[in-house]
């Protein structure tokens, strides 16, 4: 497990010690706290900066004490079904250990609530059908097709209505292990009420009832929180506001993402950094999405330094031909990458770079779970934080170059064939 080495807090503090009690001693006694959060393929050479995913995820169900709200795609570690699975050394996978503490957690009297997609809850149905039978537990299925056609493709957890993690790791055994993720611990009240908020109108909806209209109007402003670096004497400022799509399904409105990270891009002044698993601009249903290639390529038109890194999961044909058109423009820069195999073999739909963010300027970011494709915006749940801040960007900007700079990582050929990795089951 890694030591934190990025926090974000309201005052000067730091943080010292390392695994599960760098969180206690950067949040206890602090009204507020924000830390970058990432899983680092074993086995591989990739950056690995932050605080690793299950550590968080492991802190948050130790010090609950009341309630855990989970918000997953679907649940699956390595048994039939997804259902929990023995590592021949004896111990469990590290989703394993996660669920192991989910159960410790009912024993002691914590209420726990999960969401899941309900098309992919009949693909992986055993862990959701273990956790279910919990003591205290509820199991709710969302069928967000019904509702916009898309999924639900969040990933969040929030404890006690306190303390939080958003990101791109979804409650399966490859995330913790075999997959590049990112994403944000957070202890702060209105970031967490916020994602409350939208997990409560979640619940009723997957539950087949609508939720009561808030008794006030919800919040819309950011919140102000501080970043300090190991080794920092002064603390940088850091707002982060929470944001979601799709924008029919949100208590408010205003924190639709695609119009707020649209606004980021087309104010770029000198650096538009952006990964992300796929990006495409078609649909499988052929409806084509220009907002985000518009406003990218005008910032590439008025010389801002704009690269685009994506998993090589994006060869597939209807994806692979829009990244060559941006390659071939040669404004902009467009970099693929492959991560090498595990020693133990194939792993289907594992070894892949599953982050999304974006670096702007010297001040600007953008984390969350949307691939940059119509459907997350428009159709899908998924959530994301904004980042105003020089010492947060900074840090993304660097986990990107380790990234960008990496030997796996490799230029997308305008004139190339490429062939398509079988990232699912082999025969």
């Amino acid at each position: 497990m890694r030591l934190v080495i990025l926090s974000l807090v309201i005052g000067l503090v730091a943080a010292t010690s390392s695994g599960p009690q760098d969180y206690n001693s950067i949040t206890q006694g602090k009204p507020s706290s924000i830390n970058f959060v990432a899983t680092t393929p074993v086995a591989s050479d990739l950056p690995a900066p932050f605080t690793s995913t299950e550590e968080c995820w492991l802190d948050l169900i130790w010090r609950a004490q009341r309630s855990l709200d989970l918000a997953f795609f679907y649940a699956s570690d390595r048994g039939p079904g997804g259902d929990l699975f023995g590592n021949p050394d004896g111990g469990a996978t590290r989703l394993g250990e996660v669920v192991l503490a989910l159960e410790k957690a009912a024993v002691r009297g914590v209420a726990i609530r999960i969401i899941c997609d309900s098309g992919f809850a009949k693909i992986y149905p055993a862990l959701l059908a273990r956790l279910d039978e919990l003591q205290g537990a509820s199991v709710a299925k969302f069928d967000m097709r019904s509702h916009t056609g898309g999924v639900m493709h969040a990933k969040y957890m929030i404890a006690d209505n306190e303390r939080a993690y958003a990101g791109s790791a979804n409650f399966d055994w490859r995330s913790l292990e075999h997959i590049q993720e990112l994403g944000l611990f957070v202890k702060d009240k209105v970031v967490v009420q916020t994602l409350s908020d939208v997990f409560a109108m979640d619940w009723w909806l997957a539950s087949g009832t609508i939720p009561p209209r808030p008794q006030s109007k919800p919040k819309t402003t950011a919140s102000g929180c501080w970043h300090l670096a190991p080794g920092n004497s002064i603390a940088m400022p850091v707002v982060v506001t929470p944001v979601f799509s799709p924008k029919e399904l949100l208590p408010d409105s205003a924190k639709w993402d695609l119009p707020l990270i649209l606004d980021r891009i087309k104010h770029a002044k000198n650096r538009l950094w952006i990964q992300v698993m796929t990006y495409r601009m078609k649909g499988g249903d052929g409806q084509v999405f220009t907002e985000l290639q518009d406003a990218i390529l005008a910032a590439a038109k008025r010389g801002v330094d704009v690269r685009l890194l994506v998993a090589d999961w994006g060869k597939r044909k209807g994806t692979i031909e829009g990244l060559q058109e941006l390659s071939a423009r040669g404004n902009i820069l467009v970099r693929m990458i492959t991560v090498p195999e595990h020693s133990s073999g194939h792993i289907p739909f594992a070894r892949v770079i599953h982050a999304k963010f974006m670096v702007v300027d010297n001040d600007k970011s953008w984390v969350g779970s949307s691939n940059w494709e119509r459907g997350y915006f428009y159709e899908s749940r998924n959530v994301g934080f904004l980042l105003d801040g020089a010492t947060a960007n900074r840090a993304l900007a660097d986990f990107y170059q380790s990234n960008w700079q990496s030997p796996h990582t490799y230029e997308v050929d305008p004139e190339a064939t490429y062939e398509v990795p079988v990232f699912g089951e082999r025969d």
